[in-house]
C-alpha cells in the first residue's frame, strides 16, 4: 500500500466515491471520506475529490480550512459533476467557481482535474430535487438545436437516472500523481 498518496472525497450520491475508489485502487493507496481524515498523516501527495452542487465543490470548504496541515504537499482535485468535461465553457465556469472558493496562494498550487458522473433522483435530497427542476425548466426553454449532451440528458432523464461515469478518465490524474 502507497502511505505517501491518500485520496480524499466527499460524496453525496455516489459518483465522486467511484472516481475515488477507481484513483486509488490504480495508485494503490486509501481513499477516506473527508470526516474521517487526519490531515496531520505524512502524505506527499493529497488527492481531494467533490462533486459539484450548483457550481461549488463539495466539501472544499474543509480542505481550505486545513490549507496549511497540507501546503507543502502536491495537492490535486477533482470534480465530479453532470456537465460535459469537454466543454470548454463548463471548464471555465468550474474554474471561475474554484476560484471564490479556494484562496488564491493555494488555488495556484491545485492541478485540478474535472469528470463526469451522473443523476439518480431518486435519492436526492428535496434540495437537490428543486435545483434539478430549475435546471430542467431552464434547459427546456433552450432552443433544441442549442442544447448539449448534458442538457439533453438532465431534461430526458429527469426524474431518473443516468450515469456517465467513466473508469479511463482517471489515467491522466494517475499519471500526474506517480
Amino acid at each position: 500500500m502507497n502511505k505517501d498518496i491518500i485520496v480524499i472525497y466527499k460524496s453525496e450520491y455516489g459518483f465522486t466515491k467511484q472516481y475515488s475508489e477507481w484513483i486509488a485502487e490504480k495508485l494503490n493507496c486509501s481513499f477516506v471520506d473527508i470526516s474521517s481524515v487526519d490531515f496531520n498523516e505524512d502524505f506527499k501527495t493529497v488527492i481531494f475529490g467533490g462533486g459539484l452542487y450548483a457550481g461549488k465543490i463539495n466539501g472544499i470548504k474543509e480542505l481550505v480550512k486545513n490549507y496549511d496541515k497540507i501546503k507543502n504537499k502536491k495537492i490535486v482535485v477533482f470534480t465530479v459533476g453532470v456537465g460535459d468535461v469537454n466543454d470548454e465553457e463548463n471548464i471555465k465556469s468550474i474554474v471561475a467557481s474554484a476560484k471564490k472558493q479556494i484562496p488564491g496562494e493555494m488555488f495556484s498550487k491545485i492541478k485540478f482535474f474535472y469528470f463526469r458522473g451522473g443523476m439518480d433522483y431518486k435519492k436526492m435530497s428535496f434540495i437537490h430535487k428543486s435545483m434539478m427542476w430549475f435546471m430542467k425548466t431552464m434547459l427546456s426553454k433552450k432552443p433544441e438545436k442549442e442544447r448539449s449532451d448534458s442538457d439533453r440528458a438532465v431534461i430526458d432523464n429527469y426524474g431518473g437516472r443516468f450515469d456517465f461515469s467513466d473508469r479511463n478518465t482517471i489515467d491522466e490524474l494517475v499519471r500526474f500523481c506517480l
